[in-house]
């Protein structure tokens, strides 16, 4: 079984997630990553930023209003904007533990009909603010709480325009009345871990869990490690990861410095994010992840802000020298000059 060091592993990555050599195309990047979390209005620009070359807003607008790209309550249980194929293919690894949730509280009968009246009252009543649907819900002689029933009643976030760009207060609907198609019948986990390792890996399978927020996809790495769909490899504490392809040999010099989005999938798709985070980081790992990031020479060694009053900071918990701070704040001015106006 071959081992990959941590320098190995984060190139590989860095190429995976289009940091090294940005894609043309929105959607193709977005087919890439799976989803981009998306329940903060900027951090999904943010992330397409460094990902695509000459990326503007309208990019993302565009296939948001022509509904290539759909905005839902997904991974995580968190707001995701994914390509409109993979939620109908996907939402089902989801939905399936909030739909087990709702079994162990109502039972299997009760759970059934409960479903097809919140879907019948819904249904025709177009698009819903969250505090409409939550009166609705609760209006349900059985106390669920309306959270669950975002994943079985397929409700997508309809955005609103505030501005140049969607509000965070979006409407919702359900997907077969957003885009006239109901999601797939069948729970499609292969596919979903073959597309998570080309875009994620090596990995282990604490780390497709923790992306997805499941836990049910040990056997599925398993049955496609048999069928010699995919390999294992080792890393530098000798980890048993999972590969779906070859790594990227580094052929392209990593950028100096690179942004990172808040809640960005660079961190959240990772439970072990050392091939990622410099090795004298020193930082809680849910802080590293809530702010925007710094990458120097494809480590993340800092965090970046903008505050409302438009200053802008910079937060190293790596020591640097003085010119790699100046052409950090550099990146993050060109970015805020970017930025301006859409925000």
């Amino acid at each position: 079984m071959r081992k990959y060091t941590l320098e190995e592993l984060n190139y590989d990555y860095l190429w995976r997630q289009c940091l090294i050599q940005p894609k043309t195309n929105v959607e193709d990047v977005i087919d890439r990553l799976i989803a981009i979390q998306a329940q903060d209005k900027e951090p999904p620009y943010t992330a397409l930023y460094s990902r695509v070359k000459d990326f503007q807003v309208s990019d993302l607008l565009n296939l948001l209003e022509e509904k290539k790209v759909v905005k839902a309550t997904s991974f995580r249980g968190t707001v995701q904007m994914m390509r409109r194929s993979d939620y109908l293919h996907y939402q089902p690894i989801i939905q399936e533990k909030f739909v087990q949730t709702l079994v162990k509280k109502l039972g299997q009968e009760k759970t059934t009909e409960f479903l097809t009246n919140a879907r019948q009252e819904i249904k025709g009543k177009g698009p819903l603010t969250g505090p409409q649907l939550r009166e609705m819900i609760s209006s349900s002689e059985y106390p669920i709480n309306p959270e669950y029933l975002r994943y079985p009643l397929t409700q997508i976030r309809v955005p609103r325009k505030d501005g140049a760009i969607h509000s965070i207060n979006d409407y919702w609907l359900t997907i077969e009345e957003h885009v006239g198609e109901s999601i797939s019948m069948e729970v499609e986990k292969e596919s979903f871990v073959l597309r998570y390792l080309k875009a994620y890996g090596p990995t282990t399978v604490a780390d497709i869990h923790a992306f997805v927020g499941v836990t049910t996809l040990k056997e599925t790495f398993h049955e496609l490690l048999e069928n010699g769909m995919i390999t294992a490899c080792t890393d530098d504490k000798n980890r048993k990861l999972f590969m779906a392809d070859e790594l990227k040999q580094a052929n392209t010099k990593i950028p100096e410095i690179i942004l990172g989005a808040s809640l960005d999938h660079l961190t959240l798709g990772l439970k072990d994010k050392r091939k990622i985070v410099h090795k004298d980081a020193m930082i809680d790992l849910w802080e590293l992840s809530a702010h925007p990031v710094i990458l120097v020479n494809g480590w993340i060694c800092g965090h970046w802000f903008i505050h409302k009053d438009n200053s802008i900071e910079v937060k190293w918990f790596v020591n640097v020298t003085s010119d790699v701070k100046e052409r950090a704040l550099a990146e993050v001015e060109k970015y805020f000059i970017w930025r301006k106006g859409d925000f």
